[in-house]
């Protein structure tokens, strides 16, 4: 790779400084920008490596003189906007036919950045800035750049395999910064920019995307270098999206701050002293607990605990995970009990792991109620067998413990699909109300229900954005009736007359006051040895 691409023309600073640099006058933002690049330019021939400039012809004067190899005027024939800008950048690309590396007009790096990027190794089939955190710690509570949602719109139009469908539904939180954006393998190129080409005509007749240009460079490039299996390098491992050259004047690489490392875990030691004096072990109490019931569901949950214990662990000593098995007969105790990374999780205090042997039919709300009380968090996640968390999500949650009182936490109904029940209630508050409805036997409502009487006692209701609530495995309505009592064909087949026969329950503070119903569970540990679990002082018995 010994060739360096570069975009730019005097309407994109203008377009800046309408936007996005107000403060700053255009001339002082021009001159900026074309000594940036002038010194750029040097920079990288003093390597020996091939200039090649894309610019109009009102802009070409200011590169006169220069050691550029070959000046195009192709931009002088797209039109100039925030669109546009990313439009001419993908013409840029388009047009090489040998190894090349981009760079956006904006940024400028030190030399000893151009001498590292000299000695890259050319097997590596793209290279870029670095890989990025959608959402984090230092800004989650504000709606991220780039959403579940929006992306969502692009995914029928990828040219990804099967085998990454659920890495993209699952994976969103990350992308690549493309502000420098490099080629050895062209036929990825191709691909990246085709696909590029047909998200664009998406973005411009949609209305619901906030920034397009973002999401399309730089998470359809992540997505796209997976579904292609290939290579990545990193000129900025450890770090993160580069800041505008308005900020640089010395001209040397820097990182925008909002922005943390991807390799590392969310800032949890800027959280709260209350997260850091909380040491999860055995015996110990976590910020959060994870609680989720299966039943009969081993397609589901051998795919989604593996992938959730993987999150818990970046937040180990904050979260831990419960997990009820309710007398599944799919095999799936035995399966767990030999995989590694699920008895490490239970002795690293990560997973708790219980399960009864005698339930014929599954109940809606019973066994939830007793992993909640069971569970030893300050706050209770309840997280459906077929729902994968993300770093984000949690990270999420933290954020509005720290910052609400008196509240519990739902998903947007944008949500509603798969992951609706996700609710996050302070353990006093469950415990106080007495839990789930256990009327509510069959599928139907208890989510909403037990919302209705948090709000009751004065508790305020925050919705979670629903793209950090939206992995979900996808299943017929039929998985959702399986394991429960039969009560009439129509409540059996129908999802919606289910529903509607549990909203005639009365709205009250306990509905569960001197209901006897009771579960025989067990705990095991990482050996398999059983600890039957003593739940005569269960809330919801009183």
């Amino acid at each position: 790779m010994k060739k360096i691409v570069f975009c730019f023309s005097i309407i994109d600073v203008s377009n800046q400084v309408d936007n996005h640099d107000a403060d700053s006058g255009f001339d002082d933002r021009l001159e900026m920008s074309v000594n940036s690049i002038k010194k750029l330019i040097y920079d990288f021939k003093s390597f020996d490596f091939e200039i090649e400039l894309f610019t109009d012809v009102a802009t070409s004067r200011f590169f006169k003189g220069l050691p550029i190899d070959r000046i195009s005027l192709d931009l002088e024939f797209i039109n100039s906007n925030e669109i546009e800008f990313v439009e001419r950048k993908m013409l840029c690309l388009a047009k090489q036919s040998v190894p090349f590396l981009y760079l956006d007009w904006d940024i400028s790096l030190s030399k000893e950045t151009i001498k590292g990027i000299y000695h890259f190794d050319n097997d590596q089939d793209v290279i870029v800035a670095s890989k990025y955190s959608i959402a984090h710690a230092s800004n989650v509570t504000k709606s991220p750049k780039i959403t579940h949602g929006e992306l969502k719109t692009f995914s029928w139009l990828m040219d990804i395999k099967g085998e990454y469908v659920d890495e993209f539904v699952n994976n969103h939180e990350y992308a690549y910064d493309t502000k420098i954006i490099g080629f050895n393998n062209l036929d990825l190129k191709n691909v990246y920019v085709n696909n590029f080409l047909k998200c664009l005509n998406v973005a411009k007749s949609s209305k619901q995307l906030s920034s397009p240009t973002l999401i399309i460079q730089d998470y359809l490039l992540y997505i796209t270098v997976l579904s292609q299996n290939c290579s990545c390098n990193m000129i900025f491992k450890g770090k993160s999206k580069l800041t505008s050259v308005k900020n640089n004047h010395s001209h040397k690489e820097t990182v925008h701050k909002t922005r943390n490392d991807s390799n590392q875990s969310p800032e949890i030691s800027n959280i709260d002293r209350l997260f850091k004096n909380m040491v999860l072990n055995k015996n110990g109490t976590a910020v959060i607990s994870l609680c989720t019931v299966v039943m009969n569901r081993f397609d589901h949950i051998s795919r989604t605990l593996k992938y959730n214990i993987k999150i818990a662990y970046k937040f180990k000593g904050i979260i831990n995970i419960n997990l009820l098995d309710y007398n599944s007969e799919d095999g799936l105790e035995d399966f767990l009990f030999k995989q590694n990374w699920f008895k490490m999780a239970i002795e690293d205090g990560i997973l708790f792991y219980y399960k009864n042997y005698d339930q014929q039919f599954y109940h809606r709300t019973l066994p939830k109620n007793y992993i909640h009380f069971l569970s030893n968090g300050l706050y209770l996640i309840n997280i459906d067998a077929d729902n994968y968390i993300s770093e984000s999500y949690i990270t999420y949650c933290l954020s509005v413990i720290k910052k609400r009182k008196n509240f519990f936490l739902r998903p947007s109904l944008l949500s509603s699909v798969g992951s609706f029940g996700r609710i996050m209630i302070k353990s006093s508050d469950f415990k106080k109300i007495g839990g789930y409805h256990l009327g509510i036997e069959n599928y139907g409502f208890e989510d909403t229900e037990i919302t209705l009487r948090l709000r009751k006692i004065g508790l305020n209701q925050y919705l979670a954005p629903f793209h950090l609530c939206n992995d979900s495995i996808g299943h017929s309505d039929s998985l959702r009736f399986l394991n429960q009592k039969r009560t009439s064909e129509a409540n059996d087949k129908d999802v919606s007359s289910s529903d509607y026969q549990n909203r005639k329950f009365k709205i009250q503070f306990n509905p569960n006051k001197g209901n006897n119903s009771k579960i025989v569970l067990f705990r095991l540990d990482e050996k398999k040895i059983k600890t039957k679990i003593d739940v005569s002082h269960s809330y919801f018995l009183d």
